[in-house]
C-alpha cells in the first residue's frame, strides 16, 4: 500500500519500503516479529521525519556525542559482566549511535549509512593485504604489522610523530597514554628495561612530592602539582604497557576494589571518621584475585 499525502516520506533507495494501516491512517514503518538491518534504517528515516518523533528529530552531532560514549562504555562493561544477553543489548545501542548519525548526514546530502558500510568494506580489504593482496602475513603480528604499515600510508603519517600524534586526543587518558608509548617504542631495535620504566616512575612521585614542598603560590602550586602529576601517571602508564598491563583496566579494577572495601571498612565501624583513608589503606594490602570466565563466553 503506497503512501501518500502528508504521510509520504521517500527513504534513500526512493519508495516507502513498508506501510501499515493504524486507526485508518497509513504509516511509515511496519511492525514485525524479527526485523532486519534495512528495518533499522527505515525506522531510523521515519523517527527523523515530519511524522515521526519530535526530541529525535531535534537532535544534532553535538546533542547525542555524549550519548556515543555512554553507550560504548556501557557495551564494554557488558563485556567484562561476561553477559551474552546484555552484550547484544548494549551492541545494539551503540549501534543505534552509528545509525543516528549517518541518518543526520543522509539528510544534509553529504553520505549515508550505505556509504559507511562500503567505506568500512574498502578499508578491511585494503588494511588487509595479506588476505586480498598478494603480501603474506603467517603470524598475528605480521598480520598487524602489514596493518599499520597500510593504515600509516592511508593517512599520509610520514613520521613516527605523525604516528603519535594521530592517537585520540578522546581516548581515556591511561589508554591514550599506553597507546602512545607503545606507537613511539614500537620500532626500536631494544624495548625500554621495565626496570628503567618503573624507576621513572618513582621519579615521578619524588617530583611530585618536590611540587608539594616548593610552590609558593597557589597559582603556581596549581601548576607544578598538575604537571608532576601528569608525568607521574604517565611513567605508571609506561611501565603498565612494558608488563602487558592495560592501565586503564587496572584502575578500573582497583575503582572497583575500592568501592568494595570502602563498604567493609564503613560496616566494620560505623560511624568512624575516615573510612575513605581505612579503606585505601586495606585495598594496598588485598592480594590480587583472579576472575573466571564463564564457559563459552571467552
Amino acid at each position: 500500500m503506497p503512501a501518500s499525502g502528508k504521510y509520504q516520506y521517500l527513504i534513500r533507495r526512493g519508495v516507502c519500503s513498508s506501510v501499515w494501516q493504524a486507526n485508518g491512517e497509513c504509516m511509515e514503518f511496519q511492525l514485525k516479529k524479527r526485523y532486519d538491518f534495512d528495518d533499522l534504517l527505515a525506522l531510523m528515516a521515519f523517527l527523523r521525519s515530519e511524522n515521526g518523533c519530535p526530541w529525535d528529530r531535534a537532535q544534532t552531532h553535538a546533542s547525542v556525542r555524549s550519548n556515543f560514549l555512554e553507550e560504548t562504555y556501557e557495551a564494554v562493561e557488558a563485556l567484562d559482566e561476561n553477559d551474552p544477553v546484555h552484550l547484544c543489548e548494549e551492541l545494539g545501542d551503540v549501534l543505534l549511535q552509528v545509525v543516528f548519525h549517518a541518518r543526520m548526514e543522509e539528510e544534509t546530502g553529504r553520505f549515508g549509512m550505505l556509504d559507511v558500510v562500503d567505506g568500512l568494506c574498502r578499508k578491511l580489504v585494503e588494511r588487509h593485504p595479506h588476505v586480498f593482496g598478494q603480501r603474506g602475513a603467517t603470524t598475528p603480528e605480521q598480520a598487524l604489522q602489514s596493518w599499520d604499515e597500510v593504515k600509516k600510508r592511508a593517512r599520509g603519517q610520514q613520521t613516527q610523530a605523525d604516528a603519535l600524534e594521530s592517537v585520540s586526543h578522546a581516548l581515556p587518558a591511561a589508554m591514550r597514554s599506553a597507546k602512545v608509548w607503545r606507537k613511539a617504542t614500537k620500532n626500536e631495535p631494544a624495548p625500554p628495561k621495565t626496570a628503567d620504566l618503573l624507576a621513572e616512575a618513582h621519579k615521578g612521585l619524588d617530583k611530585l612530592a618536590q611540587a608539594l614542598a616548593q610552590s609558593s603560590t597557589e597559582q603556581t602550586a596549581r601548576l607544578s602539582i598538575a604537571h608532576a602529576t601528569g608525568f607521574a601517571l604517565f611513567s605508571l602508564c609506561t611501565f603498565a604497557s612494558s608488563v602487558g598491563v592495560e592501565a586503564e583496566q587496572a584502575l578500573t579494577d582497583a575503582c572497583d576494589a575500592y568501592i568494595r572495601t570502602y563498604t567493609v571498612e564503613e560496616n566494620r565501624v560505623p560511624g568512624a571518621a575516615s573510612p575513605s583513608q581505612a579503606a585505601l589503606a586495606a585495598l594496598r594490602e588485598q592480594e590480587p584475585v583472579l576472575q573466571a570466565r564463564p564457559d563459552g563466553f571467552q
